[in-house]
């Protein structure tokens, strides 16, 4: 799929939530090699992993909102949202917080307004991913069975081309559905 750092381009769709640090991890690393030249074509979607956990369907539905009424800035709203979270320590599910992340990512903050009307998307995606096989976030789909991506902090350091090529290897590779480190 890749012919060199500079034609590389990384395609699937990804499901996330907020709180999982892992998605940040994740997210940082595709912007890591998005910078050093890929082309990322990826489209995420919110899942909950717990359905006991209520609160975080909201943020995830605020998701939802912004990507329905602003679709150009949503991605500015899902980084603004988990620099809020992992950077910030701040509540994915506080209002303010919702707001303040769409005034970092250029989004009227009445955007998340009503955002409990989008609920039944999320559980849609929800229940797609389910049915997909996603259990944990961040989950990629791309064809074929999804790859659940665990990265240590180290996967920041370091060629984020190389590592996003290894990911995407594994993702094209039917036949590799489990590689684990203890």
């Amino acid at each position: 799929m890749a012919i060199d750092t500079w034609a590389m381009q990384f395609v699937g769709r990804v499901y996330f939530d907020f709180r999982s640090p892992a998605v940040w991890i994740f997210f940082r690393l595709l912007g890591a090699a998005a910078a050093a030249g890929v082309e990322l074509r990826t489209d995420w979607h919110p899942f909950v992993g717990d359905p006991a956990d209520d609160a975080i369907v909201t943020p995830l539905a605020a998701y939802e909102a912004v990507r329905n009424r602003d679709p150009d800035r949503h991605g500015a709203f899902l980084l603004a949202l988990l620099t809020a979270v992992h950077v910030g320590a701040n509540d994915p599910t506080d209002q303010a917080t919702l707001q303040a992340a769409c005034e970092a990512a250029g989004i009227d903050p009445s955007a998340v307004d009503g955002a409990e009307a989008f609920t039944a998307k999320v559980s849609d995606r929800t229940a797609e991913a389910t049915e997909l096989g996603v259990t944990v976030a961040p989950t990629v789909y791309r064809h074929g069975p999804v790859l659940h991506v665990v990265l240590t902090p180290a996967a920041l350091r370091g060629d984020p081309v190389d590592r996003l090529r290894t990911i995407d290897a594994v993702l094209e590779d039917d036949a590799i559905w489990k590689l684990e480190k203890p």
